[in-house]
C-alpha cells in the first residue's frame, strides 16, 4: 500500500484492520512485561468470585493490539513519525480470554 499522509484521508475513510483471538499467551506476556499481575487478570479462582466470573484481558493490552492490527494493515506505510495520543480512549466491555476482537478506524477530522 502506498504511504499515506493526513491531507491524503477523508472524513468518514473506514479501515478495516482486521481481528485478533486474545489467547492465555498475550494475558501472560503482557503481565510480565507491565507488572499487572492483578488478580482479575492471572487469577482463576479470584476472577471466578467476580461479576465477570472469569478473567480478563488487560484493557491497556487490547489497546495495544488494536494499535498492532492497524499497524500490521499498512495503512500509514511508514508515515508515522510520531505517537500523539488516543484522546477519548474508552473501554466499553470487558474482554475475556477466547474472545476475537476485530478492529475498525474511522477518520472523524
Amino acid at each position: 500500500m502506498a504511504t499515506k499522509f493526513g491531507d491524503d484521508f477523508t472524513v468518514g475513510d473506514v479501515l478495516d484492520a482486521g481481528r485478533i483471538t486474545v489467547t492465555e499467551t498475550h494475558v501472560v506476556n503482557w503481565a510480565g512485561l507491565t507488572g499487572d499481575f492483578y488478580p482479575l487478570h492471572m487469577d482463576k479462582e479470584y476472577a471466578a468470585q467476580t461479576r465477570f466470573g472469569e478473567r480478563l484481558a488487560h484493557g491497556p493490552m487490547i489497546f495495544a493490539l488494536a494499535v498492532g492490527r492497524v499497524a500490521l494493515s499498512g495503512v500509514g506505510g511508514d508515515a508515522a513519525i510520531a505517537w500523539l495520543g488516543a484522546d477519548n480512549l474508552q473501554m466499553i466491555a470487558p474482554v475475556r480470554i477466547g474472545d476475537t476482537i476485530s478492529v475498525t478506524v474511522e477518520v472523524r477530522e
